[in-house]
């Protein structure tokens, strides 16, 4: 081996003709941090040896009266052999005007493009699930489907290149899978919602939402189902005889209330007010916390439950928790009382039409509900007939006496019980408590 070559305190170098042996024991000299030996089989190919016992092969070229090293691998990895093959390579590269100084140079502003620039994946999993994580209560479903559905389409191209193209693509591509127009619009609005929090968060300089013209698909699927006084009683009746003893407080709770079942399943002691007869709910689904009034009939099945460890109203008596699925339960229930069709969440809807069938305000019933928008409440408006006859009336009555100017209009009209048209009355209820059983609650129609 040739004499070192001081070249400063930190690199000696020194100039040889290296081989596999010669590079695997090069050790760095005393008093210096590092050490380069150059081969002299390649032109400017040189193993830099650390005073930390670190190798690494550089390759050493000028262009354009510059001069430019450019790390070619970790000694660790990369073998003599194969370090030249590539210094070799690289020179014919810059022969030809390829220099690799550029080639970097070039794949950092890509990295920095890329960085500003996020493919629609990268966004929806590197910025907008930890947000969803930390706002949202549904953004398991959300995450469910991005990977289903949104992804699989256009997770690939960069969020600036995503157009409306390819956002109807993904309504029709759905839709031609044969899912429900209900879950192809609940896909597109949070797409949507996406590109709004990307134009908010000035995300790839985004200042349009291709997904904003994209129409929602029209929906003829929503069920529509509430409950007879009959229908309530049998229902009632029924839980009298489940397994599932909580049952007999869950259900009446809910036709009494209107509440959605996890606010019920998850209500505590703690959260009722017995003196006002209000409940406290801190997880609702809008979101916001809201009190529910509870009526004196409520009040009476709450007062009839068995206290037991639970912190919960109608709480898991084994296991003091809430209970997260009451469907076993619930199926031989409404199976008994002849009602395979009726959903929990139905009970809610029955509230709500017995409240708008007896004249009570939409705006009351919107508060009592606890919807966000009217429109939603606007669903439970199942008016039956006498009430639509009674507010016609209204307007019969006023311009009657225009109307009878040109028109012969018979004093009478033909009664209700003369269309044969079946009023509904919304059901009162009776809670029946006796010393050795559990309290019953009665269905009384009109007449009781």
């Amino acid at each position: 081996m040739n004499e070192w070559i001081y070249q400063s305190k930190e690199t000696y170098l020194t100039q040889i003709l290296l081989s596999q042996s010669t590079a695997d024991r090069a050790v760095c000299p005393p008093g210096s941090t590092k050490v380069r030996l150059y081969d002299n089989s390649v032109k400017g190919l040189h193993l830099e040896v650390r005073i930390s016992g670190g190798k690494t092969y550089y390759l050493i070229y000028r262009a354009l009266n510059k001069r430019h090293e450019h790390k070619l691998g970790d000694a660790s990895v990369l073998d003599l052999k194969n370090a030249r093959a590539i210094a070799r390579q690289l020179h014919i590269d810059i022969a030809k005007g390829n220099f690799p100084h550029l080639a970097k140079a070039a794949a950092i502003q890509q990295a920095q493009t890329l960085a500003q620039y996020p493919t629609f994946e990268q966004f929806a999993l590197c910025q907008y699930m930890p947000y969803a994580r930390l706002h949202k209560r549904s953004h398991n479903t959300d995450q469910s489907w991005l990977y289903r559905h949104i992804l699989p389409c256009f997770g690939h191209k960069r969020i600036d290149q995503v157009s409306r193209a390819d956002i109807v693509g993904l309504q029709q591509r759905m839709s031609q899978a044969e899912y429900a127009p209900a879950s192809c619009n609940r896909v597109l609005v949070l797409v949507r919602f996406m590109f709004n929090l990307a134009i908010k968060w000035e995300v790839a300089s985004l200042t349009k939402n291709p997904s904003a013209n994209v129409k929602l698909l029209p929906c003829q699927n929503a069920k529509e189902r509430h409950l007879s006084d009959v229908e309530v009683q049998r229902l009632v009746q029924a839980t009298l005889n489940s397994g599932n003893t909580m049952m007999r407080y869950i259900v009446p709770l809910l036709l009494l209330t209107g509440l959605r079942k996890s606010e019920l399943l998850n209500a505590k002691w703690s959260d009722l007010d017995l003196a006002r007869c209000s409940l406290y709910l801190s997880h609702t689904k809008s979101g916001k916390p809201r009190y529910v009034t509870l009526s004196e009939k409520a009040m009476g099945v709450i007062n009839h439950i068995p206290r037991s460890a639970s912190p919960y109203i109608v709480g898991n008596p084994q296991t003091l928790a809430p209970y997260k699925n009451i469907f076993s339960a619930w199926k031989p229930i409404r199976e008994e009382a002849g009602l395979p069709d009726v959903r929990i969440h139905d009970l809610r809807h029955s509230f709500a039409s017995f409240l708008v069938n007896s004249g009570i305000d939409i705006y009351q019933v919107k508060e009592m509900l606890g919807h966000h928008q009217i429109n939603t409440t606007l669903r439970y408006a199942h008016l039956n007939t006498t009430t639509l006859r009674n507010a016609a009336d209204v307007v019969g009555n006023l311009l009657s006496t225009a109307v009878n100017t040109h028109i012969s209009v018979p004093n009478q009209l033909p009664s209700v019980a003369e269309h044969r048209l079946v009023i509904e009355t919304v059901p009162t209820f009776d809670i029946v408590h006796d010393a050795t059983t559990a309290p019953q609650l009665t269905v009384l129609g009109s007449d009781g």
